[in-house]
């Protein structure tokens, strides 16, 4: 058996090969240059949206209502409290309404609350809990908790089953019966239903404003509510239909305001 101990020598012609080089064309550069995305459109689109969001676009908001402040405590989310040196500015009216929003969360809608003395047991469980803080209680409205413990919904609530804080994610097609052409997913729409409640086989579901209603010169306060109910119909809407989209049924709905009373949302 031969046995190679060194590589022969090779020849540099050996190992030279004949290379053809082609020119390419430039037209590929001005291809790549002018190529369209095809679906830029679409990229401008949202994938998930907010009822709250969608609502801003066309109507005035009640910041009050908005995912991220109405679930802050329903989701034990940090709560981010003002610094010393703002602890003695005035709170603004979506602050005072997150605070409304805040008590309606862990309101018992048992019917138990009767009087100013089962508000006063109230807030001051919500302080012990380290909800809301002292200083917070005493700007809570609370003769309007007083008005909605004494309302007929309030009442109704009471009888039936009763889910509070409801979210829900849904396609935005089924809120507006409109396909997006080409649309590679179908873009979402989340939101948060203050109450909703059964009452001898019906559904109904109850969202909670603090709006300032202020009567036109020779209008009354049923007047300024049926004015404020125009602002919330897109949003109502939207609870609306895609409540009776899950449930398979049709769904009634209440618009209350602190100010007023309720209002019944418009089919």
């Amino acid at each position: 058996m031969k046995i190679i101990r060194e590589l022969d020598d090779v020849t540099h012609d050996a190992v030279v090969t004949d290379t053809i080089t082609t020119p390419r064309s430039p037209d590929w550069l001005v291809e790549r240059a002018d190529y369209q995305y095809p679906y830029l459109e679409l990229n401008k689109l949202p994938t998930k949206e907010s009822v709250s969001d969608i609502k801003r676009q066309t109507e005035v908001d009640d910041d009050a209502t908005t995912w991220t402040l109405v679930n802050q405590y329903q989701l034990e989310r940090a709560s981010y409290e003002r610094p010393k040196f703002m602890s003695e500015v005035k709170k603004t009216a979506a602050e005072r309404g997150t605070l409304m929003h805040t008590v309606m969360q862990h309101f018992p809608y048992d019917g138990a609350v009767k009087n100013k003395a089962d508000i006063d047991s109230l807030l001051q469980a919500l302080i012990d809990k380290k909800i809301i803080s002292e200083d917070d209680s005493r700007l809570i409205d609370q003769e309007a908790l007083i008005r909605f413990s004494a309302s007929e919904l309030y009442q109704k609530m009471s009888e039936g089953e009763r889910y509070t804080e409801l979210p829900f994610v849904i396609g935005k097609s089924y809120l507006t019966g409109q396909l997006i052409e080409g649309a590679p997913v179908e873009p979402l729409v989340q939101g948060m239903i203050d109450c909703v409640y059964k009452l001898e086989g019906q559904y109904y579901f109850v969202d909670f404003k603090t709006d300032r209603l202020i009567p036109r010169l020779g209008g009354s306060m049923h007047d300024a509510a049926l004015e404020a109910r125009k602002r919330y119909a897109v949003q109502m809407y939207y609870y609306q239909k895609a409540l009776e989209e899950m449930l398979k049924q049709p769904v009634k709905g209440y618009l209350y305001f602190f100010d007023y009373m309720e209002l019944e949302v418009e089919s």
